[in-house]
């Protein structure tokens, strides 16, 4: 693992996202729009764009936490 700058940057994001789908079949993602740590909201962007997302749950005063699906090609968010 490695640690993340913070506000989290495009190659940041890009490289965590890349070292989870070596090893995981899916990823929680805790997700706070316009949080400090990545207030543009790249890491969602990019696992978006290259995962299927299969839950999503909003819980009060926290965001959302999103369930993504590594296995499955994403690609639903338009770019």
């Amino acid at each position: 693992s490695m640690d993340l700058p913070i506000p989290v940057t495009a190659d940041a994001a890009q490289s965590v996202v890349m070292d989870i789908s070596d090893g995981y079949a899916r990823v929680w993602l805790i997700w706070q729009p316009g949080h400090y740590s990545d207030p543009n909201g790249l890491a969602k962007q990019i696992l978006d764009r290259r995962y299927h997302m299969a839950e999503a749950s909003s819980f009060r005063g926290v965001g959302e936490l999103i369930l993504y699906d590594l296995q499955t090609p994403g690609g639903s968010s338009s770019e």
